[in-house]
């Protein structure tokens, strides 16, 4: 690090990282988190803070991670350097981790809540100075574009936050972050950690249609890490723990016991070679249109759905082969049934 550079006299450096919201729709401007917000910038505010043409970058709603950090002062050596933090090895997109994943938990969005580029200005230690950087495009912008009524191309906008809906964002923000911001997982733990990292990894393939077959791959990993250990008959309780789990009365758990199951085929197809590239992008979208359900039954929606109500269960004290245990004595037993739906009422629907 250059201790020589001189610099205004400052007690912090200020970092600033931005991420495009491009497919959220908020009447709201600005809503703090413990250690994010969502923040509305116009074109002209991106110009003005990272030098760029405004035609070029339009505004609308970002999250923006903002850190101050601390200047040590050396008075004897009449030096001053910036402490780095460790955040700033990390590449963009993995900053913005925590709030796409409490974003798209939250709720069921027809398309998942992602962003198209990063913006950053960051201290360059080496030049004594802040750098900006904004990265290319890290998803397909084109699958968000959908034409009107009118014949006009426009951008598609399915992820809505209303107004009422802030507040249950917020203590649900609270809520998740003690199972999402673990730096270390305990070994009784990995699977959930295993499940919220293919779980965004998912979410980040989902605008790529080149590679369905890849994002069904994430989905079923995470989903086979929270229902699945070494045991035989795997289709079979793959698909009633999942329905056991998800469902909220008999008819949908017999749609769900229905869906996991091809689901469960279609990925050991994938894994086998089984089908070819067509095949398998064709079976996906008709396998995504589930009916039955009060909700639309696709893979990343019970997925979402799994997530939340294992890492409710699991902090009412129950470990990972307890609870499938308990799913598998459901089908049979209404007392069972009713344990997990009381523990699971943290983040009910």
């Amino acid at each position: 690090m250059n201790g020589d550079v001189v610099r205004k006299k400052l007690a912090y450096i200020e970092q600033l990282f931005l991420a495009d919201l491009v497919n959220l729709d908020s009447s709201i401007d600005n809503i703090k988190f413990a250690d994010f917000k969502i923040k509305k910038y116009t074109s002209e505010e991106l110009a003005d803070l990272f030098q760029v043409e405004k035609e070029a970058h339009e505004g609308g709603h970002f999250i923006v991670i903002k850190k101050d950090y601390q200047i040590k002062e050396e008075p004897e050596k009449k030096k001053t350097f910036l402490i780095p933090p460790l955040d700033l090895s990390l590449e963009d997109p993995k900053i913005f981790y925590k709030p796409i994943l409490i974003l798209n938990l939250f709720k069921e969005n027809e398309d998942p809540v992602i962003f198209w580029r990063c913006y950053s200005r960051r201290y360059d230690a080496q030049k004594g100075k802040i750098e900006k950087h904004i990265t290319n495009s890290i998803i397909n912008f084109e699958e968000l574009l959908e034409c009107n009524y009118n014949g006009d191309i426009i951008l598609r906008k399915r992820c809505k936050l209303l107004p009422d809906e802030i507040p249950q964002l917020k203590r649900f923000s609270k809520a998740i972050l003690p199972f999402i911001s673990k730096k270390e997982y305990k070994k009784d733990e990995i699977f959930l950690q295993i499940a919220l990292t293919f779980f965004e990894d998912g979410i980040r393939k989902e605008l790529n249609p080149d590679i369905n077959e890849m994002r069904l791959i994430d989905f079923m990993i995470a989903l086979e890490s929270l229902f699945l250990q070494k045991e035989s008959e795997i289709a079979y309780k793959f698909s009633n723990r999942v329905a056991m789990l998800v469902s909220s009365n008999d008819s949908e758990k017999q749609e769900v016991r229905r869906y996991a199951k091809k689901l469960y085929n279609l990925r050991s197809d994938i894994v086998h070679g089984a089908s070819t590239k067509g095949e398998i992008s064709r079976n996906l979208s008709r396998l995504e249109c589930g009916q039955g359900t009060g909700f639309k039954c696709t893979v990343r929606e019970i997925l979402r759905r799994s997530i939340l109500y294992f890492s409710s269960i699991f902090d009412n004290g129950y470990k990972k082969g307890k609870i499938l245990e308990m799913l598998d004595d459901a089908i049979f037993d209404k007392k069972v049934e009713e344990k997990i739906n009381r523990s699971k009422k943290k983040f009910m629907f």
